[in-house]
Formats: C-alpha cells, structure tokens, sequence
C-alpha cells in the first residue's frame, strides 16, 4: 500500500492508507469480507463482486478514492469517495469495518481522511445512502456532522429494504 498514511498510531495501531491499483488484492479481501458480514449495507452483492477479475479490480480501487483501514498491519476496513459532483458534492459509498475493528475509532479515522480528500478537491459536501435501521451506522455518521436531508430510496441490492440519505456540509 502506498505511504499516504493517516492516523493517530495510539488508536490501537490504526492507520488509514489511500489505495492505489496495486493494492487490488486488499480492497477485494475488505469489499468481500464487507459484503459476506453486512449484505443489506450495500446496493451491490457478493457473488456480483466473487466475479470480478483482477482488472476490474485494479479499475474499482481507482475508479473512486478508495481508503482502507489497516489494523496492526492488516486491511480491515474501507470507504470510498466519488467526486465529480454539480456543485462541488462528493458521494461517500462502502463505508466497512471488520466487526472486530468495531468501536475502536476506525470508522472515524475513514470518515476523516475521506472529508479531509473532499476538502482538498473542493468539495463543499458530502452525501451517502445508509441502509435503513442501520443504527450503528447512523450514529458514525451523526458524530461526524451528517444530517438526514428527507429523501429515501429502495436498495439497489434489495428493493424491500429502504436507504436514508445524509449530507455534511463541508467547511
């Protein structure tokens, strides 16, 4: 993985480290682990992504600004940013940690180095879709500063579950 390290090393050895194409193996291991534990999370499935190559691989770690969260030396987390956005707005998707990583401060240290890449791109705010009922979740994003704008949609990956949009507006 490349030196792009984030991270106070006293949050029991995490660090957060931004992927490049090389690092396809590890942004697989993560997005698969992440669908197997939480397939309601995402609007994609499992046996989609068991199918992709290598190729589509390397393209989906740089395809988006992907970051992996690293435990004592070990991928166990991810999110990722789309930019490009009218009005400088930024799409954060596949936020993950390894339940064992839970409560840790790892899913803080994503959402910081995602914002903070937002920030530096001109993004003036983020959005992302959160699963319906998915209170841990929610909470994350409430502590950072994310708000419910009203607007729900079906799952792409399960159309009888709904997602909440939320947006933090960046300073």
């Amino acid at each position: 993985m490349n030196a792009d390290l984030r991270g106070d090393p006293s949050r029991r050895g995490l660090t957060v480290v931004r992927a490049t194409a090389d690092d396809w193996a590890a942004v697989r291991s993560v997005r698969l682990a992440a669908l197997a534990e939480s397939p309601s999370a995402f609007g994609s499935s499992l046996s989609r992504e068991q199918a992709y190559d290598e190729d589509r691989w390397r393209d989906w770690a740089t395809s988006a600004t992907v970051f992996l969260l690293t435990a004592e030396g070990e991928p166990s987390g991810i999110a990722a940013v789309l930019s490009g956005g009218p009005g400088g707005v930024g799409q954060v998707v596949s936020v993950w940690v390894q339940p064992a990583w839970r409560g840790h401060g790892g899913v803080q240290l994503l959402l910081e180095r995602v914002e903070d890449w937002a920030r530096e791109q001109g993004a003036r705010r983020l959005e992302l879709w959160l699963t319906r009922g998915n209170l841990p979740a929610r909470r994350a994003y409430e502590r950072r500063g994310y708000a419910d704008t009203g607007r729900s949609k079906p799952l792409p990956s399960n159309p009888e579950l709904l997602e909440d949009e939320m947006v933090l507006i960046l300073t």
